[in-house]
């Protein structure tokens, strides 16, 4: 394996993941279902209800932190981009989209595979833009900011 001179390694926040997403849904659908429960629900059982449902979203809530504090990484070079220790190849990606100091990666196979990014270190992200301009110029990928 050779290093390539223009690599580098980048740490990254997850709190536009989609894992982050599903359990921030979860939420919402927990509360739209307690608040449900107690509208319609006249019985005993509502609170017992109420109680499980309060606690399964306290449980999603812990997650969601605990998945917000978790970093990865992106591993930047001129010819690839290793994110969470998989490859993505150049012709799985459609564009890369800057907007301030959010990276999105919008991929040729739908939606829920694009990856959205966003750098732990913000001032890191000056190199992260060149090394990703200098990416997409080797492959022909198209970037907006």
């Amino acid at each position: 394996m050779t290093i390539e001179r223009n690599q580098s390694e980048f740490k990254l926040t997850n709190i536009f993941s989609w894992r982050s997403f599903s359990l921030s849904m979860g939420m919402v659908v927990n509360l739209l279902v307690l608040i449900g429960i107690n509208v319609f629900i006249d019985t005993k059982v509502k609170y017992m209800l109420g109680v499980i449902l309060v606690i399964t979203s306290l449980i999603l809530f812990v997650f969601k932190i605990k998945e917000m504090m978790r970093t990865s990484t992106i591993i930047v070079s001129d010819h690839h981009i290793i994110y969470e220790e998989q490859e993505i190849m150049p012709d799985d990606i459609d564009e890369i989209v800057f907007t301030n100091w959010v990276v999105d990666i919008k991929r040729k196979k739908g939606m829920l595979s694009h990856i959205r990014l966003t750098l732990k270190e913000i001032n890191e992200l000056e190199q992260f833009k060149r090394n990703i301009m200098e990416y997409s110029r080797h492959h022909g990928i198209k970037v907006r900011m």
